[in-house]
């Protein structure tokens, strides 16, 4: 990527951080800075402690962080993509609910029909998963590219 088309791109991303500013305030919303991040496609490598600085038209000064990751919805957005990374994660997640249902299959006052479904209703989500995996993995394939705002909450009016 150039650097020219680079800046170009962090231009028009400090343009949106300002609109989004100006809408959010009419409806009593505020960016949280600490929450919200963002996150470049370059071949650079990684530098932890960047920020993106952008001083809003009410003259409100926000400092981003640039992340090298974060997960959205479930998916793992990384400079490098990497489908088994993600899938792992998503199975390590299926596994700890796994743990969580073992106890409950224990559970003596819980009746056998429920603990069957949902027995079952795991091991489909599961077996689904390794599927996927097994599928991305023979295939190949690229990981998507999208971003985040985590940082917006409600201003409590009271």
């Amino acid at each position: 990527m150039s650097e020219e088309f680079e800046q170009e791109t962090k231009k028009e991303l400090k343009e949106v951080i300002k609109r989004l500013e100006e809408q959010s305030v009419k409806r009593g919303l505020r960016i949280y800075e600490k929450k919200t991040k963002y996150k470049e496609w370059t071949e650079e490598e990684y530098q932890e402690g960047r920020f993106l600085k952008v001083e809003t038209n009410t003259g409100k000064k926000y400092e981003f962080e640039e992340v090298e990751q974060f997960t959205y919805l479930g998916s793992i957005f990384s400079r490098k993509p990497n489908i088994g990374e993600e899938i792992d994660a998503r199975i390590m997640a299926g596994n700890r609910c796994v743990a969580g249902l073992r106890r409950i299959l224990r559970n003596k006052n819980i009746s056998r029909q429920t603990k069957i479904r949902l027995y079952k209703t795991d091991n489909r989500r599961q077996e689904g998963k390794r599927t996927t995996k097994s599928k991305m993995e023979s295939g190949g394939g690229k990981g998507p590219a999208a971003a985040t705002n985590k940082g917006m909450e409600r201003e409590s009016k009271g």
